[in-house]
């Protein structure tokens, strides 16, 4: 062959100590290789041959990856399903949905669904999964048991109170540096304001207070402490694309690569320190295993307020898993809410219909005593259109874009009448969800908070439930969604009661990068006194 005759020109020493059967065997690798496969991606397109997509992802997950790398994925997946319907092959063995009753269904409790490894790629620790990366339902029911009562605030906790001292903290911080304050004879003047990282700093002061009992202080001192925000930034490409591939996945994802090549907690900077951080938090609540709350540490028996740390624990969380679930939480927790926040402020900024209804609603309810100082949590869901902004925000700004795979039980499904093999991978597109011309009406691009208050009552129920999905669904549902709900409640009412803002950089306020998540750049207002209490 000539492959034996290139070798045995070459070095024909070699001859002596390998036998001519080994070079054949060795020449035959890598046609092997290329026929497995060649093989393996035609039975790939077989399966899901009946669904339109592009026609490399029938094949490859690098057409998926691509479009996450790029940075644009909130913006092009909207494109790309538009232009192949309703259910659209993203992958050799993958779907991309966008309408809610499908979503509904595959969520629900009795469906049959499983998550797919999509999740594994947020694995950053070799000894276990948490609840968000686990692909094993009875553990992640399980887990989500011991993890929930804290989540919407039972016990000692309280989170109605942990968002109110972080927004007071907020409202004290802008007016005491960025307010623009008149000055007799001269010109008004204050620093201007980005909004964008001090809204990301709030969503982590609001989670770390909640979750560990303290907050950061990231507001106060516009600082990103344990550089957590810049570890995020700077990782957040990497992640989201690599956990697209499952080849990549299953190597970042895999015990041996965890043990030797991944970030440690003694890391000074980037993952290993947020790990170490954690792995500190969860420490202080231990001695040699036990509690110290069951060995009577006055410091952890928490007569006044709680937070969910300790009541994970008081329900039996062991200190290696409470690490791992502190993971999940400070990242999804803050990350998410963020991005809602911050485009909300802007759809409201340049909206000037509904920001001046929105001053109109907040004083009014002020003086008719149906507006508190703060506001609870109570009142705002009783104001229909402070809901329909909220609601309306998260359907234009989306808190994540795509992913979150769930898994086609063995004896297959039908969907929008055609048939899903068994193994499957269905996944969500989110941002597409948002914009449903059959649920939310032609003009998708605009941000009319009316749409909520309008038409039947069938038909506005429906937009609100299927704004409600960017929480998850049934089993699957975000453990953090009562605490976004609060956040999300009072935020608006209590920045706009305090100020008027306006965008500063009127051609181009601000820029998003999106992957699973979507990243704001900066977000300049100036800032005045409203003058409403």
């Amino acid at each position: 062959m000539a492959f034996q005759w290139v070798i045995n020109t070459a070095a024909p020493s070699l001859s002596a100590w390998f036998p001519s059967s080994w070079y054949t065997a060795v020449g035959l690798v890598p046609a092997v290789a290329v026929l497995w496969y060649i093989l393996s991606s035609v039975v790939a397109w077989y399966r899901l041959r009946h669904f339109p997509g592009p026609f490399f992802a029938s094949f490859s997950y690098l057409w998926f990856a691509r479009l996450t790398w790029r940075g644009n994925v909130h913006r092009d997946i909207v494109v790309e399903q538009e232009k192949y319907g309703p259910v659209m092959r993203s992958g050799p063995n993958q779907l991309l949905v966008h309408d809610p009753d499908t979503l509904w269904h595959i969520n629900s409790m009795r469906s049959g669904y499983g998550r797919s490894v999509w999740y594994t790629a947020f694995r950053f620790d070799q000894s276990d999964h948490n609840v968000f990366t686990t692909t094993d339902t009875k553990l992640h029911d399980r887990r989500k048991a011991q993890l929930h009562s804290a989540y919407i605030g039972k016990g000692a906790i309280d989170l109605e109170k942990d968002v109110d001292s972080q927004l007071a903290v907020l409202v004290n911080h802008i007016r005491t540096k960025y307010l623009v304050r008149p000055i007799p004879g001269k010109a008004s003047y204050a620093p201007l304001l980005d909004l964008s990282p001090l809204i990301r700093n709030l969503a982590i002061d609001f989670i770390t207070l909640a979750g560990l009992g303290k907050a950061w202080g990231n507001v106060p001192t516009e600082t990103d402490h344990y550089v957590f925000l810049q570890m995020i930034d700077e990782n957040v490409k990497l992640i989201h694309t690599f956990g697209v591939l499952p080849w990549v996945r299953k190597i970042i994802s895999s015990d041996l690569f965890l043990k030797y090549a991944a970030p440690k907690p003694t890391d000074p900077k980037g993952i290993g320190r947020y790990l170490g951080v954690v792995k500190e938090e969860a420490g202080k609540r231990f001695k040699d295993g036990i509690p110290r709350a069951e060995l009577g540490d006055a410091e952890f028996l928490h007569d006044g307020r709680g937070n969910m740390l300790d009541e994970w624990i008081k329900n039996g969380l062991p200190q290696r898993d409470a690490e791992l679930e502190l993971l999940i939480m400070l990242s999804a927790g803050s990350e998410t809410t963020a991005v809602t926040i911050r485009g909300t402020l802007l759809c409201l900024m340049s909206s000037p219909p509904a920001y001046q209804r929105l001053k109109k609603e907040i004083v009014e309810g002020i003086k008719e005593g149906r507006i508190s100082k703060p506001i609870t949590n109570d009142e705002a869901k009783k104001i229909p259109y402070l809901q329909a902004i909220i609601n309306e925000g998260m359907r234009m700004f989306p808190p994540l874009t795509v992913g979150f795979g769930k898994q086609v039980p063995p004896q297959g499904d039908t969907i929008h009448g055609k048939f899903v093999p068994g193994g499957a991978e269905i996944h969500v597109n989110l941002p597409s969800l948002m914009r449903n011309k059959q649920v939310f009406g032609d003009d998708i691009e605009v941000f009319r908070p009316e749409r909520f208050l309008e038409g039947t009552k069938e038909e506005i129920t429906r937009r609100f439930k299927t704004v409600e999905l960017n929480f998850g669904h049934g089993r699957w549902q975000c453990l953090g969604k009562t605490l976004a709900t609060i956040e999300l409640n009072k935020v608006y009412v209590e920045l706009f009661r305090a100020f008027d803002f306006q965008i500063v950089k009127l051609e181009n306020p601000t820029h998003t990068t999106g992957y699973t998540s979507v990243l704001f750049d900066e977000l300049i207002v100036r800032v005045v006194e409203a003058s409403i209490d």
